[in-house]
């Protein structure tokens, strides 16, 4: 009779939500299920690992997940084991393990090894210059000297003698709170013409790029801070430890003078908003107002070339030098960072020739333009 009662209450429902499939799912939860012991409840963890490390045990896809489930939450002593058993399989449980060893011990190490000597894998990589001894990392430093890792090794040897630091390959890869934390620790610092003008490039592109756009955990108003009630250009999440580096490396005046202009902004405000000044939020106009008082010298930064360039990752973390998207990297002509006039973007307009080229040389960004049936935005787009 229950059960009867159900499917037809259930058939109402349906009926009366025009909805077909509808389930309650809170109905599921509510009701009581028996317990059914699993079968494989009695497994030990060290079957479970000799079935993995056995790689003719025909268990190690079975094995594999089990382990990857438990890594986490085990005791130290069995973490490890785990950890090491799943340093003996292949790149994506290797880099799996290796993104999630937090509590290093130094068993890990010659596995470490042998995975980045197989794989080269990214975050094995990155264990390896986080952790291994000197010699070991300098025995790989060749292979270790790209992009993906080279703050990393900068991080851990920047003070060493025989440390050789590439200045513009360390732009290439960090952002500009990175770039100042490693050239803080060298005697020669940044100069203070770079130290001024990585801040208001840091502004610049936070001008570009507000809240909605980066949708990165990004408060809906960059500029304003509730502990102080106001709008102030060095709110922005970040622009505190980029000045903290800058003092590090006795750049007094070019923070005081960033303050002064943070002032100036912020005081200009307050004089456009009049009478109504105490009781208006609007971060659209603040910005109005730093544009408007943007230095002359440094103009040219407001003019982001975001077609080609990636300039941001998060509201704190702009990176130190812009990045060419990689489907601007196949382009033959030099592609500047920065427009200095709005006209000029036409000469990097795309001819129906050029865009066809360009989905044809990437054939991901042809499959992601097909599948979702891109066109683009106006015809002026494509000429």
């Amino acid at each position: 009779m229950e059960c009867v009662s159900e499917n037809r209450a259930s058939v109402q429902i349906k009926e009366i939500f025009n909805n077909p499939d509808w389930k309650s799912h809170v109905d599921d939860r509510l009701r009581f299920t028996e317990y059914i012991e699993s079968e494989d409840a009695n497994e030990s963890l060290d079957q479970l690992i000799r079935w993995y490390v056995d790689k003719k045990s025909k268990r190690v896809g079975y094995a594999g997940p089990k382990l990857k489930n438990s890594f986490l939450t085990l005791p130290a002593v069995e973490q490890k084991k785990v950890g090491l058993a799943l340093l003996t399989g292949g790149k994506i449980d290797t880099e799996w393990v290796c993104r999630r060893i937090i509590n290093w011990h130094s068993c890990y190490a010659s596995a470490v090894e042998d995975c980045w000597n197989k794989f080269h894998g990214t975050y094995c990589g990155r264990l390896l210059i986080q952790y291994l001894e000197e010699d070991v990392v300098r025995n790989h430093l060749d292979e270790l000297n790209s992009k993906d890792f080279y703050f990393g090794l900068c991080r851990r040897f920047i003070n060493k003698p025989w440390f050789q630091l590439d200045t513009e390959k360390l732009r290439g890869c960090t952002f500009i709170n990175a770039y100042l934390f490693i050239m803080s620790k060298t005697v020669q610092g940044v100069s203070a013409e770079e130290a001024e003008l990585l801040l208001y490039q840091w502004i610049a592109v936070l001008l570009a790029f507000d809240g909605k756009k980066l949708n990165k955990l990004t408060p809906k108003m960059i500029f304003w801070r509730d502990s102080s009630m106001e709008f102030r250009v060095i709110n922005a999440w970040g622009i505190d430890t980029a000045l903290y580096y800058l003092l590090c490396m006795n750049h007094d005046d070019v923070v005081n003078d960033f303050l002064k202009w943070d002032r100036h902004i912020s005081e200009q405000y307050i004089n456009e908003l009049g009478d109504d000044g105490n009781e208006v939020l609007d971060e659209d106009k603040f910005r109005e107002v730093i544009i408007k008082n943007f230095p002359d010298d440094k103009r040219y930064l407001l003019n982001l070339n975001t077609r080609h360039y990636e300039y941001i990752n998060a509201v704190s973390q702009p990176f130190t030098k812009p990045r060419l998207y990689p489907w601007s990297e196949t382009m033959e002509q030099e592609i500047p960072m920065y427009l200095s006039e709005s006209e000029e973007l036409k000469q990097y307009e795309m001819s129906v020739e050029e865009y066809n080229k360009l989905l044809n040389e990437n054939p991901d960004l042809k499959s992601f333009v097909e599948k979702f049936d891109l066109v683009p935005i106006n015809d002026q787009d494509i000429e």
